[in-house]
Parts: C-alpha cells; sequence; structure tokens
C-alpha cells in the first residue's frame, strides 16, 4: 500500500493514506472492521475517507475525521457507540463532533472536545454508569495535562 501516513497493528492492521483514506485488514469479530460484515480479511479493505487518528476500543473501533468528528463501529453491547442502542454496528455511524482525542474502554466511550482556543471537555456520548462514574476524576486529571 503506498502513501502511508500512520499504520497501527492489533488484531488488525490500520491504516490511514495521507490523503485521509482509512484501510483495514484482519479480525472482523462484531463488525469491527467496519466494512459491512463480520468475515475476518486478508486483503485491505477501504473503510472510510478524511481520517487522521483510528483506536482500538477491544471488539470496537473509533475514528476521529480531520473534521474533528467522531465515528465508530462494532460492538455496541453495553451501548459504548453512543447512538442510543445496544446493536452491534457494521459500517462507520457518526457519533459526536468536535472531538480531539477519545479514551475507548471496554464499557464505553469518553471524548475531549475541542471547546475553541486551550477549552476543552470531556464527554460521554453514552450514557453507560461505568463512564459516570470515572468522569469526575478524568475531567481533572486531562484538565491538568491539555493545559500545560
Amino acid at each position: 500500500m503506498d502513501n502511508v501516513k500512520t499504520a497501527y497493528t492489533d488484531n488488525i492492521t490500520w491504516a490511514i493514506k495521507e490523503n485521509g483514506e482509512l484501510w483495514g485488514l484482519g479480525s472482523n469479530e462484531c463488525g469491527k472492521l467496519g466494512d459491512g460484515t463480520e468475515e475476518n480479511r486478508n486483503e485491505p479493505q477501504k473503510i472510510m475517507d478524511n481520517v487522521r487518528y483510528v483506536k482500538d476500543g477491544g471488539w470496537y473501533t473509533l475514528a476521529i475525521t480531520e473534521n474533528d468528528e467522531l465515528w465508530g463501529w462494532g460492538d455496541n453491547e453495553y451501548g459504548q457507540l453512543g447512538d442510543g442502542t445496544v446493536e452491534e454496528s457494521l459500517y462507520p455511524n457518526k457519533i459526536m463532533d468536535d472531538v480531539r482525542e477519545v479514551l475507548p474502554h471496554n464499557l464505553g466511550v469518553l471524548a475531549i472536545k475541542n471547546r475553541g482556543g486551550n477549552n476543552f471537555s470531556i464527554e460521554a456520548p453514552t450514557n453507560c454508569s461505568v463512564q459516570a462514574n470515572i468522569l469526575w476524576i478524568l475531567q481533572s486529571v486531562c484538565a491538568i495535562i491539555l493545559h500545560r
């Protein structure tokens, strides 16, 4: 594959090309590859455009676009994709806007959102109780890190 600016490997190999195309191959349990199937892939599959960052959340995947949009797909048993359901997604679905960074964990997602200038906030795009319990801790820690 030509013109790859970033590549990540876990049980899926991800490549973000210089033009922002996201390509992936490997394990596709729960549709976490995002190609519309649950079939493992030995050849790279184009998943989406305009991507600057991709993160494996275990059984699901998250991507942030050049426009700071957070997208997710794969397992959604606990509502971790933030779409209001507990149904897995075989394709990328937009979760929220203005996202600088994402912190996935087994039961959900925490997003660091741009608030203009040097202002940021942490939001949990799902209704997961685990997120509610740790959100107040992370807000303080991330505020210190982001304002250094």
